[in-house]
């Protein structure tokens, strides 16, 4: 296989290849879910009603990963260890104490109105409470990224090469969206670099003054006419 050929052949698997890949990553990132783990916790008592019988509290947790807001299930004490109510809390980032670079780590829930008098509570889980997701700016980015990668691998589909043998001169023609060029026994002869969505022509003369040209039509066939004859004879 001739170098041209193998060069319109990698060209196009490549863009394949990348093709595929930007279409599987908005695929698959959704479903790639990373497992936060929770480093440190702090709850405070804001007040409590007596006549009410209600405490307001606040709670911080503290991730080792960047994490969103979530959900959280909070078992709630009195002072004597007994259960006052267990219940799934809604907590919210950070967003005071802007300058600490481990802001996007904390969480908090405030005004938590709990039945009875809180001496003490528990995190039970936090399996509501989902890592950083970058997802939302990765899709965007790969889904246009898999659609130029679409056109780009069309526009190399219309590459094309293709060999003559005329009185025992090679003649090769190559045509890629991006660069045309005739090469006679090995020397280009004739190169035109623009893209080009649109018949073409290049002409060029043989060593013994044989007028020559080749035709690129819209689908980016290629014709090889000799002294405006349309020549057959290919390898």
């Amino acid at each position: 296989m001739i170098t041209e050929k193998k060069k319109i052949l990698l060209f196009q698997i490549v863009t394949f290849i990348t093709m595929i890949v930007f279409i599987i990553i908005p695929i698959v990132v959704p479903n790639i879910h990373k497992e936060v783990k929770l480093q440190d916790h702090e709850g405070s008592l804001v007040f409590y009603n007596s006549d009410a019988n209600l405490t307001t509290c606040e709670i911080t947790l503290q991730f080792y990963d960047k994490v969103e807001s979530g959900t959280a299930v909070i078992v709630f004490y009195d002072e004597n260890e007994n259960v006052l109510e267990e219940r799934e809390v809604e907590f919210e980032v950070v967003y005071y104490n802007y300058k600490s670079p481990r802001r996007d780590r904390i969480l908090t829930s405030s005004n938590i109105n709990v039945s009875g008098k809180v001496k003490s509570y528990e995190v039970i889980s936090y399996d509501n409470i989902p890592a950083k997701n970058w997802n939302r700016y990765l899709i965007p980015i790969f889904s246009l990224l898999a659609v130029f990668m679409f056109g780009y691998f069309l526009l190399s589909l219309r590459n094309k090469c293709k060999e003559y043998t005329l009185n025992n001169t090679n003649i090769l023609v190559y045509a890629c969206f991006s660069e045309h060029y005739v090469k006679v026994n090995g020397n280009k002869v004739v190169v035109d670099k623009w893209l080009s969505l649109k018949p073409l022509e290049l002409t060029f003369t043989l060593e013994d003054g044989t007028n020559a040209k080749v035709v690129y039509d819209i689908l980016n066939r290629i014709s090889l006419y000799i002294n405006d004859n349309l020549y057959e004879e290919t390898k």
